[in-house]
């Protein structure tokens, strides 16, 4: 357990002994789902994880990346912010998605430009999205992040884009997908 600090996992071993004598198992692992939901997390190096969604090695599909964490603690990773958003929506045996976080994009930089190259995480609901730049070797809806509103709006606006929030993202793509499945 790496989001576990060693002091907190030896807690959690003796609850998890004593609790099982009175409360069982599942007390011991709601024990740990609500001390996993409590952690401050922040985002991680992807390395060589492969996307939750499409099983592709995320580090080399072009950015903007997504990683989410589960309230149990388990880290997902992504090679598409649209694979991610959608990969939300589905109930996991993992728990609901406590922390999601994204890659930014340099607002300077051509948003038609694809690269692997690392960028800053942040907090998914921090960052402003663009939608409506098609970008080569983007699976999905291409969504572009930027660190803030006026980053995206930078980009947006000259392309005839649209700039979002994180809930409006997230319903958006949702919408995309629902419609595209319904064409089938």
């Amino acid at each position: 357990m790496r989001w576990v600090t060693v002091g907190t996992a030896v807690a959690l071993a003796v609850m998890c002994v004593v609790g099982s004598a009175g409360l069982g198992v599942a007390g011991c692992r709601n024990e740990q789902a609500a001390e996993a939901a409590q952690q401050h997390f922040t985002a991680e190096a992807m390395g060589t994880a492969t996307c939750a969604a499409c099983g592709m090695v995320v580090s080399e599909q072009p950015a903007p990346r997504g990683q989410a964490v589960h309230r149990d603690g388990t880290r997902e990773f992504f090679c598409s912010l649209a694979d991610m958003v959608q990969y939300a929506e589905i109930p996991s045996p993992h728990g609901a998605l406590t922390h999601t976080f994204v890659e930014v994009l340099d607002a300077a930089a051509d948003p038609l430009e694809t690269d692997d190259a690392p960028r800053t995480w942040v907090e998914a609901e921090t960052a402003a999205y663009v939608l409506g730049v098609q970008r080569k070797m983007i699976m999905g809806v291409p969504v572009l992040a930027y660190a803030d509103a006026a980053q995206a709006t930078k980009v947006a606006e000259p392309r005839g884009a649209t700039v979002h929030t994180w809930a409006e993202l997230r319903r958006r793509v949702m919408e995309w997908s629902h419609d595209n499945s319904a064409r089938r």
